[in-house]
C-alpha cells in the first residue's frame, strides 16, 4: 500500500525489485558500509553473472549479434576476419559486454573496408598479448613435475617480493602460511 502524493486514497502496487552491483554486498555489510536490513530484503535470490572472461564461448555469439544490429543500424555489411576474432575471443573484456558492444559499434563506423582485419582492431586489444614469461617457458628435456615446480618455486619469490611477508605472500597465493614455509624450505628460497 501507498499513498500518493497529494491523494488522500491509498493504493496498492505489486512489485519487484531487481537490483545488480559489482560490489560484495555481504563483506560491506560486516564492515557496516552497506545496511544490513536492506541488505536481506535485496538478497532473496542471489544470481551471480560471471564476467565474460569467464564465458569466453559466450564471446562469439555476441560479436555475430552486435556485428549484425549495428551493420544494419548503420547501413553497413562489415565482417571479421577469423583471425581478428580469435584475437577478440582472447582478450579479457575488462568492461564485459558493454566494451564488446561499443568496440564493434565503432569498428563498424570506422571501418573503410566490410573486411575488419586483426591490425584494424582497437591498439588496446592487440597490445594485450597472451601472458609468456620466460622463466615459464619448457624445455624439450624437461619432465612436467620439473616444470611445475620450477612455477611453483618463481611464484612464491614473486609474492615474496611483491608482498613483503610470509603471512602476505601466502594468502596472495591461496594458501597457509605453514605451507608456503614447507615450499620455501623445500625450494631453497631466502626471503628478504
Amino acid at each position: 500500500m501507498y499513498l500518493p502524493l497529494g491523494d488522500t486514497v491509498p493504493r496498492s502496487a505489486d512489485v519487484r525489485i531487481l537490483a545488480a552491483t559489482n560490489r560484495d554486498l555481504g563483506a560491506m555489510v560486516t564492515k557496516r558500509e552497506f545496511r544490513e536490513d536492506l541488505y536481506y530484503r535485496l538478497n532473496v535470490v542471489s544470481i551471480r553473472v560471471p564476467p565474460l572472461r569467464e564465458r569466453r564461448e559466450d564471446i562469439i555469439p555476441f560479436l555475430s549479434h552486435y556485428m549484425q544490429y549495428y551493420n544494419q543500424k548503420y547501413d553497413r555489411s562489415a565482417t571479421l576476419t577469423n583471425e581478428a576474432i580469435d584475437t577478440l575471443q582472447s582478450y579479457d573484456w575488462p568492461g564485459n559486454i558493454r566494451e564488446l558492444e561499443n568496440m564493434v559499434e565503432r569498428m563498424v563506423i570506422t571501418s573503410t573496408s566490410d573486411v575488419i582485419l586483426k591490425s584494424a582492431l582497437p591498439e588496446k586489444i592487440l597490445s594485450r598479448e597472451p601472458f609468456h614469461d620466460p622463466a615459464f617457458s619448457i624445455s624439450r628435456n624437461q619432465s612436467l613435475p620439473l616444470y611445475l615446480e620450477n612455477i611453483e618455486r618463481q611464484a612464491i619469490k614473486k609474492a615474496l617480493k611483491e608482498k613483503g611477508s610470509t603471512r602476505k605472500a601466502a594468502a596472495d597465493l591461496g594458501m597457509t602460511q605453514s605451507a608456503l614455509m614447507r615450499r620455501i624450505k623445500k625450494y631453497n628460497i631466502h626471503p628478504k
